[in-house]
């Protein structure tokens, strides 16, 4: 069941695959020199970047063992995999984009089924979950202007072709997000280990 955000005993949840370290200071590099740009975005820290699977948003704190029961079934099934971070791009159009995000080329077939069974499962808990096809990225920021956007874009491109590494993927991650004046910060609700065969 669904229930208005303010409620006292909701959190805001999503579930997610960690990216490790040697990617996130691929990801800060890129940041670092688009941030010279000077245009307006909210950058997401690299300590924080993940691959969302599924964003849950309100969620009764009653019913974190259930989606944790969730992963840990499909985890069951499912081994673990690689994937590879490379290229970046937006969402939005040239001369204003929303989002800032690196690719992941050729997703993996087990990602895209992992992700397609969590969805079907937790549809099943009643969640309005977003229609619109699951497009794996890591977000690197949010566009909060259009200064300097059409240079930003510009030197978006020119990451088309780079290769941020590697990962191996060996677990899902039920996340908590806390809003705060600095922003949101992360707590991990639960963890489900690959081991399919």
């Amino acid at each position: 069941m669904r229930v208005r955000t303010g409620t006292m005993n909701t959190i805001r949840t999503f579930i997610a695959l960690d990216i490790g370290d040697d990617i996130r200071r691929g990801l800060a590099e890129a940041q670092k020199r688009l941030k010279t740009i000077g245009a307006r975005v909210s950058w997401v820290a690299p300590d924080k970047m993940h691959l969302t699977l599924l964003f849950l948003g309100d969620t009764l704190e009653e019913q974190v063992p259930r989606l944790s029961a969730i992963l840990d079934g499909e985890t069951g099934k499912s081994p673990p995999f690689t994937l590879n971070v490379a290229g970046a791009g937006w969402f939005g159009s040239e001369r204003s984009p929303r989002v800032l995000w690196a690719g992941i080329p050729d997703p993996p077939e087990p990602l895209m089924t992992l992700q397609q069974r969590i969805r079907e499962e937790v549809s099943r808990l009643e969640y309005p979950l977003e229609i619109r096809p699951f497009t794996p990225h890591l977000t690197l920021g949010r566009v909060r202007g259009r200064r300097n956007a059409t240079a930003l874009t510009s030197a978006l491109s020119s990451y088309k072709n780079s290769a941020f590494g590697q990962v191996t993927i060996d677990r899902l991650i039920l996340f908590k997000s806390v809003l705060e004046p600095q922003g949101s910060r992360y707590e991990v609700l639960h963890e489900s280990i690959l081991k399919g065969e």
